[in-house]
């Protein structure tokens, strides 16, 4: 079903506060800094596709030739999901909610007791919570409160209110029709990002905060955390009723949301990777409270070896990914060489390695050419034989 090595930081390039940790994840700045949105846009499915985004990016930077195919139950592990409760049929599913017919359909096969055929708009029914989450999450566009940024483009940079999240987004049955799993594509915008508008994040981390609604929160104050140490500060003071709205904290009374908040807060502290103090301010004007946080991370200054290994890592990734593609439309099922073999073999078409090599890189970083130092020491040669 389609759903409509050693380089210089470009401009427009955001660095996380730390060198890369295996147990973190990079994500999409905006999708971290407006996790509420998702509630927004697509009510209380918005929590569930917040997740499945960023096991995607997690997919997508750990498992080469699993990025693009979802299996529920890896997921489910990796997320700290029950499966079973996201195989239930979901109470509205988006995919027919605006046609009588389909609805009639997927009855007939609820009746039936066998989803497992096609409806009459040509499409397996995407009728399970997991099911809609991803149906909504290809279907329909993140909806932001205001302009965030937009660097899909390293010559301009646009504000954008809304964006895709997947795209030809499929549900695959087994042969013996006892397992599903998805395939789909990340929208180019998020892709792109996740070399160039990045910050990083702890996968345990979504497990342990989601039954206290703090996911959101968690990200936020993690984003925070990174650009200021970009910047050279310590210290943030986000607004106290913004950080309730992103808590989901929808008391009353301003001094009940503080002790909410300070709950929450205690809690990231002890349970996740994100470590600082706060303190309440009095506040001016109608806000009765101002909270001040500072970061333990940002007492020192993030060094260039730091920067580099962030950046290198990423940029890694990107380059692997555009070869894998290579791979498996050129020489996968039409030679014998395996990639292990092929993939750093030089005498397997080194020159389109190379083309893909240079258009990730340039894309990243200050542009180079092929019989640049930094090609030549990446694919041990003294002289490009082209």
């Amino acid at each position: 079903m389609n759903i409509t090595q050693n380089s210089e930081k470009q401009n427009g390039t955001t660095l996380p506060e730390q060198s890369v940790q295996a147990q973190l994840v990079r994500f999409d700045k905006n999708l971290a800094s407006n996790g509420l949105d998702f509630s927004n846009s697509y009510g209380d499915d918005g929590q569930l596709i917040f997740d499945l985004l960023f096991y995607i990016t997690l997919t997508y930077q750990r498992d080469l030739f699993g990025y693009g195919k979802l299996i529920p139950a890896n997921f489910c592990e990796a997320m700290g999901y029950n499966r079973l409760n996201l195989l239930k049929k979901h109470p509205k599913p988006a995919q027919i909610a605006q046609s009588t017919q389909l609805k009639k359909e997927l009855a007939k096969m609820e009746k039936e007791g066998n989803y497992n055929k096609k409806m009459s708009n040509g499409e397996f029914p995407f009728y399970t919570v997991l099911d809609n989450a991803f149906y909504r999450a290809g279907k329909e566009n993140l909806k932001f409160s205001y302009d965030v940024k937009n660097y899909l483009s390293k010559e301009n940079i646009q504000a954008m209110k809304f964006l895709p999240l997947l795209s030809d987004v499929n549900k695959h049955y087994t042969e013996n029709k006892n397992k599903i799993y998805y395939t789909y594509k990340l929208s180019t915008t998020i892709e792109a990002h996740l070399s160039k508008y990045f910050m990083l994040a702890s996968a345990d981390a979504v497990k342990q905060l989601r039954q206290q609604n703090s996911v959101y929160l968690y990200f936020f104050l993690k984003n925070l955390q990174q650009n200021l140490r970009i910047e050279g500060n310590k210290i943030g003071t986000p607004y106290f009723d913004l950080l309730c709205r992103i808590a989901e904290i929808h008391i009353a009374a301003p001094k009940d949301r503080k002790k909410k908040l300070i709950k929450k807060l205690n809690d990231l502290r002890e349970k996740t990777d994100l470590k600082f103090d706060f303190r309440f301010v009095k506040g001016k004007g109608r806000f009765e409270y101002n909270i001040e946080i500072e970061f333990h991370a940002n007492a020192k200054a993030i060094s260039k070896e730091e920067k580099h290994e962030v950046l290198s890592t990423a940029f890694e990734d990107n380059y692997l990914h555009g070869i894998k593609n290579f791979f498996l439309e050129n020489i996968h099922n039409k030679t014998n060489v395996k990639w292990k073999d092929w993939k750093s073999n030089n005498k397997y078409n080194l020159k389109e390695k190379v083309e893909i090599f240079l258009a990730e890189h340039n894309k990243m970083f200050r542009p180079i050419d092929r019989h640049s130092k930094t090609v030549l020491t990446y694919f041990q040669l003294n002289v490009m034989p082209f």
